[in-house]
């Protein structure tokens, strides 16, 4: 039996408001928590306070020809 090695693709993107909300939208994913408005607001101030570290991750995995955000919903409904 052959074993797949997991890929592993690292790309730095200026993500905009726009990208942010198709990304939401295009990559949904069952196991994700809710979205909790009290946290996004949080981000959402400390991006406006540029007090946000701008290198934070955002991961999305493709299997099977679909893509699944992992981890990211805050941060991109923060934007």
């Amino acid at each position: 039996m052959t074993q797949l090695q997991p890929q592993f693709t690292v790309k730095m993107q200026l993500v905009t408001p726009e990208m942010a909300q198709q990304w939401l939208a295009a990559m949904p994913y069952e196991m994700q928590r809710d979205v909790q408005p009290h946290h996004v607001n949080q981000l959402a101030e400390a991006m406006e306070r540029d007090q946000f570290v701008p290198a934070t991750s955002i991961y999305v995995a493709h299997f099977q020809g679909n893509q699944f955000l992992l981890d990211g919903q805050h941060r991109l409904s923060a934007i």
